[in-house]
């Protein structure tokens, strides 16, 4: 079995059904080095089956962008590069994942399972108004991922298939003779 640690922490699957679909890997760094944490994500992001863009933010990105661009199957690099950006505290990256997200219309985030992506993605997703999947072991298809719950005690499949307006039957009104 993988720990979630080897492949990635987090999936969030916007409500974009579009044919030109893309992943973003929110990546982890020390402003020198890729943490080896987001060149897992960037492999499991490619089982997804889209085009991956990587976003690099920090005080001293480009250093770090040149890194991911050598990457293999990396498309596009992303780079927010401010001196507000330093030490990349989330309550910084957020908005910055979030610009992204409305300029580029990804249809999946993901990002790695460690204190970084555990502060992120809850909050993006806040802001997206979707539920994250974490602690992801495994995928299997763009929508159905196996994950750890219960402390890692116990494996689950999960699929991600939306809420669709059809899925549940509408609640009868109430009658005023009950």
């Amino acid at each position: 079995m993988l720990s979630a640690r080897t492949l990635f922490g987090s999936i969030l699957r916007t409500n974009v059904a579009s044919r030109l679909s893309s992943t973003l890997v929110i990546a982890e760094h020390d402003d020198v080095n890729l943490a080896p944490i987001t060149l897992n994500a960037i492999t499991a992001a490619g089982k997804l089956g889209n085009d991956i863009s990587v976003l690099i933010t920090g005080a001293n990105a480009s250093k770090v962008a040149e890194q991911v661009a050598k990457v293999s199957g990396v498309k596009k690099v992303i780079v927010a590069q401010d001196e507000k950006l330093k030490n990349n505290l989330p309550e910084r990256v957020a908005p910055v994942v979030l610009a992204s997200q409305k300029q580029f219309n990804f249809s999946s985030i993901v990002a790695g399972s460690s204190a970084f992506g555990r502060s992120v993605v809850p909050r993006v997703a806040a802001k997206l108004d979707c539920s994250p999947i974490s602690d992801v072991t495994e995928v299997h298809s763009a929508d159905t991922f196996t994950r750890t719950q219960y402390a890692g005690n116990a494996i689950v499949k999960v699929a991600d298939f939306g809420l669709k307006a059809d899925l549940f039957k509408a609640v009868p009104e109430m009658t005023a003779a009950l």
